[in-house]
This record gives structure tokens, C-alpha cells and sequence, in this order.
């Protein structure tokens, strides 16, 4: 009878126990890493105008992708979404406007920026008492003279930023936003050289 009590007793407290080993969906933590701002812009001549032209990678241009995972529990992730496309646009968008360079249609520009999008990732490293959140962005970036195919430039450029917190959940955008700004200013930099 004792053994019986003793069952009764612990077979709730196992199941209780048990439960929270389930990995339950969670809602996705959506981001938008894209630059209103930047910190430092390499001098452009103000004769010259750009136009952002194509950006795509993995998925149709403007939609949503997960891009990492973040711990949101013991036992529970969630999904990091954001659209990379978007966001590198309107950051090219925001940084030639802001400089004066930016041109309305392809037909007034003097180059029109591509991006193939190669990698767009956050990737998050648990330890026992912290966590890191890697970004990791990589794009293969053209500078085309819509006239001519012959003036053309084009640069594979790489970037990534990381952040250590006890919960680097909420530091996911300014993280991507950090290697967003370094790989997009890097490319225009080097692009717009002589």
C-alpha cells in the first residue's frame, strides 16, 4: 500500500516536471534592421547619382525570412524574422538621399546599385550565464552604368558584428543593424572609387 501512495504521490509531480521540457511554440521576434542614419559616408561627387536597382536573395524581394533563433525559455526558441531585402534597400535608399545622391528612376542615374544577398544570419551561442548573438551578412554587390555594360563594377563584401548580454534576445536588431551599416558602407566605399 506504502509503494502504491508513493506512485500516486509522484506520478502528478513527474508529468508537472516533464511538461516543461516540451519545447512550446513561441511568437517569432520580428526586426527591422534598416539605417536611418550612418555614422560616417565616404564622399561621393555630387554629379553622380545612384539608383538602387534589384536586391534579392533567397526569397521574393520585400517578403520576410527567418534569419536565426533567439532562446526565449528553458527549453524554447524563437524565430528571428525580418525581410533583408527591405531593409538593404531602404538603407541604400536612405544613405544616397541623404548625401544628395540618390536618383528617382534608373533613367536619371549615373549607376544603378544590384545585391545579390549571399548570407543575412544572426546566429545565438549559449553559455551558463550568457549568451552571444553573432550577425554574419555577406553580399555580392554591383555598381551597373544603365547605358552601358561595359562600366560596371562589382565587389563581394562581408560583415559581422556580435553582442554578449544575459539575454541577447532584445539586442538582435542592433545587432544586425550594426553589421548591416559596416558591409553597406564598406561596398559603397570601395565602389565608388576611380
Amino acid at each position: 500500500m506504502t509503494k502504491f501512495r508513493h506512485v500516486v504521490f509522484f506520478f502528478p509531480l513527474i508529468i508537472c516536471l516533464s511538461s516543461g521540457e516540451v519545447s512550446s511554440k513561441t511568437a517569432p521576434i520580428i526586426i527591422d534592421p534598416s539605417l536611418l542614419a550612418f555614422d560616417t559616408f565616404p564622399s561621393i561627387s555630387s554629379s553622380v547619382k545612384f539608383f538602387v536597382g534589384t536586391i534579392q536573395g533567397t526569397l521574393i524581394e520585400g517578403s520576410t525570412d527567418t534569419i536565426g533563433f533567439t532562446r526565449t525559455g528553458r527549453k524554447t526558441k524563437a524565430p528571428i524574422i525580418c525581410s533583408p531585402s527591405s531593409a538593404i534597400k531602404e538603407s541604400l535608399q536612405e544613405l544616397f538621399s541623404k548625401k544628395g545622391a540618390l536618383a528617382s528612376e534608373k533613367s536619371s542615374a549615373t549607376f544603378v546599385i544590384q545585391v545579390d544577398i549571399l548570407d543575412f544570419q544572426l546566429k545565438e551561442t549559449s553559455r551558463f550565464l550568457s549568451q552571444t548573438m553573432d550577425a554574419h551578412i555577406k553580399l555580392d554587390v554591383k555598381m551597373v552604368d544603365p547605358y552601358s555594360t561595359e562600366n560596371s563594377k562589382r565587389l563581394i563584401v562581408e560583415s559581422q558584428n556580435s553582442k554578449s548580454a544575459l539575454d541577447t534576445s532584445k539586442h538582435a536588431q542592433e545587432v544586425m543593424r550594426g553589421a548591416l551599416e559596416s558591409v553597406l558602407l564598406e561596398a559603397i566605399q570601395n565602389l565608388s572609387k576611380s
